[in-house]
């Protein structure tokens, strides 16, 4: 199942440094439908309308983009688009 994201400037000024439930990543998540966790490792999720786990393996924008915000903050991330291939898996 794919997820289109976009990281907004609201995501990056609202988000919760080294939070995988408040990230910037993760509120784009979020708004999709999707209950997200999203960490350096592996990025999942439950959708919320059908009740079923999906992850994958973060993918290495992902995982550059986690590091510099949770090291340094808003002011050195920008903006994305990004489509994320989740997989069925399980809790």
């Amino acid at each position: 199942m794919k997820i289109k994201i976009q990281v907004t400037r609201e995501d990056i000024k609202h988000g919760v440094r080294k939070s995988s439930r408040s990230c910037p990543i993760a509120r784009a998540i979020q708004r999709e439908g999707w209950i997200p966790v999203a960490g350096a490792a592996v990025v999942s999720a439950t959708c919320e309308k059908t009740g079923k786990f999906y992850q994958v393996p973060t993918p290495i924008q992902l995982r550059e983009f986690m590091l510099v915000f949770d090291m340094y903050g808003s002011g050195f991330v920008q903006p994305f688009d990004y489509e994320l291939e989740m997989k069925e898996g399980e809790h």
